[in-house]
C-alpha cells in the first residue's frame, strides 16, 4: 500500500466535499516540508475576488493496526517546526490508514505561537505534537482552515 498517495488522496477527498475549499496538494511532492496548500474563500466560489487566503499544509500517513480516538501524537523534526513557524505556521494533517482501509484524519493548527511552545519544551531532534480528529462536518472543517488562515495573516 502506498500510504503517501493514500493519505493525500484522504484529504483531498475531504476537501472535495467542501463548498468554500479548494487545495493544491501534489503526490509524491519535491517540494521541502509543505505538501502544498489549502484556499480558503468566502462562499462557494473559487474566485479570486471571494479568496480569504490559503493555509499551508503538510500531510503524513501512518498504517495502524485499528483506528484510534480523537487524539493523537505525531513526531515532527524541529528544524521543520522552525521553518513551518517562519512561514507564519502550517495545517499540520496525519492520516491513519487501517489494514482493512479505513481511514482517520487529525489535524494540528501549528501556528507560530504553538510551534515556539514544542520547541522551547523540546529535548532533541524531534517532538511528539498533539491533532485532533477532523470534524465530520463540512463547516467546521471550513471553519478551521478560514480561522487559521485569518490568524496566520493577523486577522480575526
Amino acid at each position: 500500500m502506498d500510504i503517501e498517495t493514500a493519505a493525500i488522496s484522504a484529504i483531498k477527498d475531504r476537501i472535495a466535499y467542501t463548498d468554500r475549499l479548494s487545495q493544491f496538494i501534489n503526490e509524491r511532492d519535491k517540494e521541502p516540508i509543505w505538501d502544498g496548500a489549502i484556499y480558503a474563500y468566502k462562499r462557494n466560489s473559487s474566485s479570486n475576488e471571494d479568496m480569504i487566503g490559503k493555509a499551508p499544509v503538510q500531510v503524513k500517513g501512518r498504517a495502524v493496526k485499528s483506528i484510534g480516538g480523537d487524539k493523537i501524537t505525531y513526531g515532527v523534526k524541529i528544524t521543520n517546526l522552525k521553518q513551518y513557524r517562519d512561514d507564519g505556521g502550517v495545517l499540520y494533517f496525519v492520516v491513519d490508514i487501517s489494514k482493512d482501509k479505513q481511514k482517520k484524519i487529525y489535524y494540528a493548527m501549528l501556528l507560530p505561537f504553538l510551534i515556539n511552545q514544542y520547541i522551547f519544551i523540546a529535548h532533541g531532534k524531534s517532538i511528539n505534537i498533539i491533532l485532533k480528529e477532523l470534524p465530520e462536518k463540512d463547516n467546521d472543517f471550513e471553519n478551521i482552515v478560514i480561522n487559521f488562515v485569518k490568524e496566520k495573516n493577523g486577522r480575526s
